[in-house]
């Protein structure tokens, strides 16, 4: 997950970034290596990284320094041994650390043992641990406690975002019309960007799935619903929308029939299911996923209990007249839950539909004061 690693960039603007990798991220180490460096000249000389083309963008982040403040590992860490993590990052801290200047070690990406060998090192090279909520943003140091607030942080999304494309107008003109306007509800999707638009005080950008657009190849396009077809972001926060239609078309290869059929709860429930994955993969807890559904279409009641098997959430906390139902969105933590969509089931243009959705950016903290005092 990459999204870590260029917000502390952007955030902090290292005068050099040492990073330790796994066998298993060897192959991403050049794309991470060109997106850092121009995280850095971004945040640095904003108006210089506007003007320059491509060329000669690449061109500048091969010289100028950057190639230097930008170094990684000689060799992969085991993401398992604790005692070799700390011992590469105590290594690096000594070779690069100028005598005075603050170290920063991000331990925010990688496994719970690479977080720890990273955190003790820094630990024992004097260094306070700080934790940053990626919900809240509050700053907490093992030290000293509780001890401020971090601003949003910008995020270069076409970088992580990968198989999205930027939409600059609505979804119902871009969408296919022959199979993946026939497999998501565009006119729902369209509702619901437009009112987290109007909800959210930053600017929310808008990124489609590709395999849902016109022009795209006719296979994918029936797995349009397992991903999050069009994802909203707004400052380091990232929204996911999936409204896979109850009635769509299926493609039966042994016959070459293309068939509109009732898919059903189970089918509907685990098609928003891969969405939210595919989200958390992106994103993290950075990212959410909202399932819209038209109360018309089926009860949601059936789908709601799957959705939560697949997460590994009993919302109902064991109680048997619970009714399926969960509790508040901003009350909820835990591993499970980066991985459970939220279903918001409201006629667009209603008062329930506006409260469902700002519900839901209020727990990512994206309303503004104004719309959650009224």
């Amino acid at each position: 997950n990459r999204l870590p690693v260029l917000a502390a960039t952007r955030a902090c603007l290292p005068g050099r970034a040492v990073m330790l990798f796994t066998r298993q991220s060897e192959k991403e180490l050049s794309a991470l290596d060109s997106s850092v460096r121009r995280t850095l000249l971004a945040g640095e000389e904003p108006e210089e990284f506007q003007r320059l083309n491509r060329r000669r963008l690449a061109q500048r982040l091969r010289r100028d320094g950057y190639p230097d403040r930008v170094k990684f590992a000689e060799a992969a860490v085991d993401a398992a041994d604790v005692a070799d993590t700390a011992a590469r990052a105590r290594a690096k801290i000594d070779q690069y650390r100028t005598p005075g200047a603050p170290v920063v070690a991000d331990i925010t990406t990688g496994t719970k043992a690479m977080s720890t060998g990273l955190a003790l090192a820094a630990h024992e090279r004097g260094g306070c641990l700080l934790y940053v909520s990626p919900l809240t943003r509050r700053i907490s140091c093992r030290t000293h406690g509780l001890v401020g607030h971090h601003r949003p942080a910008a995020v270069e999304w076409r970088h992580l975002l990968r198989g999205y494309r930027f939409l600059g107008g609505t979804l119902s003109e871009a969408i296919d019309p022959g199979i993946a306007a026939r497999q998501v509800d565009a006119p729902l999707l369209d509702a619901a960007a437009e009112q987290v638009r109007d909800l959210a005080p930053a600017e929310v950008a808008a990124w489609v799935d590709e395999t849902a657009v016109a022009g795209a190849r006719p296979l994918p396009q029936y797995s349009a619903p397992q991903r999050p077809t069009l994802i909203l972001t707004a400052a380091d926060r990232a929204l996911g929308l999936s409204a896979p239609r109850r009635t769509r078309l299926r493609y039966f290869t042994p016959k070459d029939l293309h068939v509109e059929q009732d898919t059903g709860a189970g089918d509907w429930a685990h098609d928003v299911f891969a969405a939210a994955a595919l989200l958390n993969v992106r994103c993290g807890t950075a990212g959410l996923t909202l399932a819209l559904h038209r109360p018309g279409d089926g009860d949601p009641a059936r789908a709601l209990e799957l959705i939560d098997w697949f997460a590994w959430w009993r919302a109902d906390g064991g109680a048997p007249d619970a009714g399926g139902s969960a509790p508040p969105a901003e009350l909820i933590t835990g591993h499970e839950d980066t991985r459970r969509p939220r279903v918001v089931s409201a006629e667009p243009g209603t008062a329930a539909f506006r409260a469902a959705l700002q519900a839901h950016l209020s727990a990512l903290r994206l309303t503004s004061p104004q719309e959650e005092t009224r």
